[in-house]
């Protein structure tokens, strides 16, 4: 079954943007697991909230990247033309690297995953029961 590179490209350049959000929530858990381990709380919830923090940033660039490989190797007219021309400009950047980029949707959808799955124990953890 044949991979729709240019739909592919599309849907993990939108999606790297879920990972923003994920990276201020991660942050605010992190503050909040700081403040609260001052108090006495534990230092074990500090780490898994900057590791939190650091998902959300995971779940950007891992989409980013996989949007990128996926529109490099997309007709370009079948791209819109902002990722088009985003796919030109990484291209520029990376020059003799561009072409050994290989698409991981898997990771590209688990991160996100696993990221919001910490943030929700955190959560429950710092503020719940």
């Amino acid at each position: 079954m044949a991979i729709d590179e240019a739909a592919a490209a599309a849907q993990h350049a939108r999606l790297r943007w879920v990972g923003a959000p994920l990276l201020l929530s991660g942050a605010l858990l992190a503050f909040v697991a700081l403040t609260s381990s001052f108090g006495g709380g534990g230092t074990g919830l500090v780490l898994a909230a900057v590791g939190a923090t650091l998902s959300g940033l995971a779940s950007f660039g891992v989409n980013h990247d996989t949007a990128m490989a996926f529109a490099m190797r997309a007709a370009p007219d079948r791209l819109p033309a902002a990722l088009a021309e985003e796919a030109n400009a990484e291209r520029e950047r990376l020059r003799k690297g561009a072409p050994a980029l290989r698409p991981n949707r898997a990771a590209a959808l688990l991160v996100p995953l696993i990221c919001i799955g910490l943030q929700a124990f955190l959560t429950w953890r710092l503020f719940g029961a």
